[in-house]
């Protein structure tokens, strides 16, 4: 049967009558008549005695079942008609004592699979162009008749049958014949529509009615027509807040998740429960209704009763998301990392992917309202000259409060984030930096700042160690929090001291701490700790938090960091130390670029050859920001990129002959070494990571010093083992020939060749095209 999977079983077996066993009553006086002259009641006949006059045992479903099972086989018109009225009589749907939105939409699903079906048939019946015809009509004289009781009732069946408009085109290609009968049809379908709608939403019966009306339209619309004609003179803030209530209020739909609070082993419990969950209107559709709100969003205006409409769907959510979370945090189960569940049931399964349909939805919803914010309805030249200063101030207030609750709902939601991840969808990219921009260039820091320390806990402090390493949720809220602070570094252009030693202490205590098992966290730590050392000013006291963070490198390297991670790491810090010297007096030191390289220069000594790293991959630094790049496009500004890379290991295309004069150092033929390494790229020792994050700083160093530390560093290689030497010699060279300004690579050219003298004893390159 066509659609059937998608209508309960109930529904579809609910109207099989038998003539027969329902004269038995009668069976006694019919005997003493003619038979030829008595009627027997139609099916039709039962039907509509039904429909009309329900007993009280009726059921929502059961009648739809008996509109499934005898709309598409009509075969006259007539019967039609009265099939259908009957139907919008029926006081079981559309009595005095309307039922839940939950029973009642069920007519938009068996309209769309009778409508469906009676154009898939091939029996003799009704024509399908009649049968529009009859609907039609019928629903225009019933909201004809009574608009202001009756306009309700039609919505359900008018989305129902536009859901099938697709199937119908398919179906019924034949345009000569079909387009402009149904054309007119939609068109008249659509009017009755807005009218109905207008008109219901005006004088609603109940709570349940609006909900009803709510869905039928989030089916209906298109994101290609114009809302506003839908609406009319209709309060879109009341509508924002129904909707917003129907989906996220205490009794919406997204409470559904609590139905997963106990997982149950029984097989069929778990098919109950999963089928329930994902039939409920409001999460069924929870993308259409999701797109509406953020339709309704965006064509919200900036009137200061608006503000209220926006601020309190926006407390709404944020309930809804800390429930959420806290609900995960206190299950056995979703309280861990789904990677690390050996066993995932279905209904595990089903959890998540509940959870990815929240998130995505409330991304949808945080996109209408953003765009809001940074493409005002009517906003313009004109409208933009003429609005005053307390205008202008009210609004960047509004934008501020609004970012600031954005971000809020973000963190509690990160551990879904984490587990389905963004899969593309732009969207989330879009709200993150859209809200971080605003809120960093309106003067919003100070609430920032206390914002994110309550993120991570009431009382402001990072959470224990211990529910870190068994608390997935908390994990994730704290992942959240150090990439909010990472921006903080990189993007506020104004930053409260006191908290930015805050952030510092705490992503230190974070990356140092050796019993947090997460690696993500200590990577996440050291990614915040990078961007506080890039913003940082050069003063003496940020130098011994520069030489204590190297420490924590040379510490952590090679067990928890690669050989790539600590060669931007060095870098960075070098980088930053080089810009802006500072000068010592009766130091043993001469300034504080002399300290920072003889610190590191030290480890590089003090190094032992030949100690092998585990795993020698390029591993990059994972950011602590939730997305990895930043599109441009899905910003109100062209927000740089930033890779947080260095390309300081590019594959070297060309092979340099190896040094005669050094053919002790190199044992072994050619052949044999290149077998045992070929051209590599990444460091295999510790002592060659060292070196090489060391080489990375050479690019940074002042030409006074320049030459003196290339000496230094080439006394390290000559000091290292023989495999290593060829190595090493291989990065020199690539940085001395590829990434060099002109001023130092002449500088480093004449060293090479005339001091190294590398041309005579055969171990470089010649110069090759300068890389400008």
């Amino acid at each position: 049967m066509i659609g059937a999977a998608s209508v309960p079983f109930s529904l579809l077996h609910t109207f099989n009558p038998n003539p027969t066993l329902l004269l038995t009553r009668h069976t006694q006086s019919l005997m003493n008549f003619d038979s030829s002259k008595i009627l027997v009641p139609l099916e039709l006949d039962y039907l509509v005695n039904t429909l009309r006059s329900p007993g009280p045992s009726v059921t929502v479903q059961n009648v739809l079942g008996y509109l499934y099972n005898y709309l598409p086989y009509v075969k006259h018109e007539h019967n039609l008609k009265i099939v259908i009225a009957s139907f919008l009589n029926n006081p079981v749907c559309f009595g005095s004592k309307v039922p839940d939105y939950e029973e009642n939409y069920l007519i938009i699903e068996v309209f769309k699979l009778v409508t469906e079906k009676k154009i898939k048939i091939s029996q003799p019946t009704l024509p399908v162009r009649t049968f529009y015809n009859v609907i039609a009509k019928e629903l225009q004289h019933f909201v004809a008749f009574n608009p202001k009781e009756n306009s309700w009732k039609v919505l359900p069946i008018i989305a129902g049958i536009t859901l099938c408009k697709e199937t119908r085109d398919q179906l019924l290609p034949n345009f000569i014949e079909n387009w402009w009968f149904f054309r007119n049809f939609d068109s008249s379908m659509h009017s009755l529509f807005v009218q109905s709608f207008q008109i219901g939403m005006s004088y609603p019966v109940n709570s349940d009615v609006t909900d009803l009306a709510l869905i039928s339209l989030a089916l209906k619309f298109r994101l290609t027509e114009s809302l506003h004609q839908y609406f009319g003179a209709l309060d879109s803030r009341v509508i924002i807040l129904r909707l917003i209530s129907l989906i996220y209020g205490p009794k919406g739909g997204g409470q559904i998740y609590k139905l997963f609070e106990s997982l149950k082993s029984d097989a069929d419990m778990d098919k109950l429960q999963s089928r329930y969950v994902f039939q409920l209107p409001s999460v069924k559709h929870l993308n259409r209704l999701s797109l509406l709100l953020e339709m309704l969003f965006q064509q919200l205006s900036h009137a200061l009763n608006c503000l209220d409409a926006v601020l309190q769907s926006m407390n709404m959510m944020m309930r809804f998301d800390e429930d959420l979370s806290q609900f995960a945090d206190s299950h056995e189960v979703f309280s861990k990392e789904p990677a690390q569940s050996r066993h995932t049931s279905d209904l595990e399964q089903q959890f998540w992917t509940l959870m990815k349909s929240i998130l995505f939805s409330q991304v949808i919803i945080f996109q209408g309202i953003l765009t809001r914010v940074v493409r005002p309805k009517g906003a313009g030249l004109l409208a933009s000259m003429l609005l005053s200063g307390d205008q202008v101030a009210r609004m960047e207030n509004e934008y501020r409060e609004v970012c600031l609750s954005i971000l809020h709902c973000l963190c509690h939601l990160n551990f879904i984030l984490l587990t389905v991840g963004q899969g593309g969808f732009e969207g989330y990219n879009f709200i993150y930096y859209v809200s971080l921009e605003i809120i960093f260039h309106n003067s919003m820091s100070t609430r920032f700042e206390e914002s994110t320390s309550l993120m991570i806990d009431r009382s402001g402090k990072c959470p224990l160690r211990r529910p870190l390493n068994q608390d997935y949720v908390a994990n994730s809220k704290l992942l959240y929090v150090l990439g909010l602070w990472e921006n903080y570094l990189q993007l506020s252009p104004i930053k409260n001291q006191a908290f930015v030693q805050y952030v510092h202490s705490r992503a230190f205590e974070i990356a140092s701490d050796r019993k947090l098992h997460d690696p993500r966290l200590t990577e996440a730590g050291h990614s915040v700790l990078l961007a506080y050392f890039s913003a940082m000013e050069n003063t003496v006291d940020n130098l011994r938090k520069v030489l204590t963070y190297f420490e924590l490198l040379a510490d952590q390297f090679p067990q928890h960091l690669s050989a790539h991670q600590l060669s931007v790491a060095v870098e960075t810090l070098g980088k930053k130390i080089m810009t802006n010297s500072i000068q010592y007096e009766n130091s043993y030191y001469k300034s504080s670029i002399d300290e920072f390289l003889h610190f590191v220069y030290i480890k590089c000594l003090n190094t032992v050859p030949g100690q092998p790293i585990k795993n020698s991959k390029n591993v990059v630094f994972n950011s602590a920001q939730p997305v990895p790049e930043i599109e441009a496009s899905s910003t109100i500004s062209q927000l740089e990129k930033s890779s947080g890379t260095f390309n300081v290991f590019e594959e070297n295309k060309g092979e340099k002959p190896k040094d005669l004069s050094l053919k002790d150092i190199f044992s072994g033929t050619e052949a044999e070494a290149s077998e045992q390494f070929g051209i590599r790229v990444s460091p295999n020792t510790s002592r060659e990571g060292f070196i090489v994050a060391l080489l990375n700083v050479v690019p940074y160093l002042p030409l006074s010093i320049f030459v003196h530390w290339l000496s230094k560093i080439w006394s390290l290689i000559i000091a290292s083992n023989k495999n290593e030497q060829k190595f090493l010699i291989d990065r020199m060279w690539k940085c001395l020939s590829e990434n060099l300004d002109l001023n130092r690579c002449e500088v480093a050219y004449d060293w090479w060749f005339e001091t190294i003298r590398a041309a005579e004893v055969d171990i470089g390159h010649q110069p090759t095209l300068f890389k400008l």
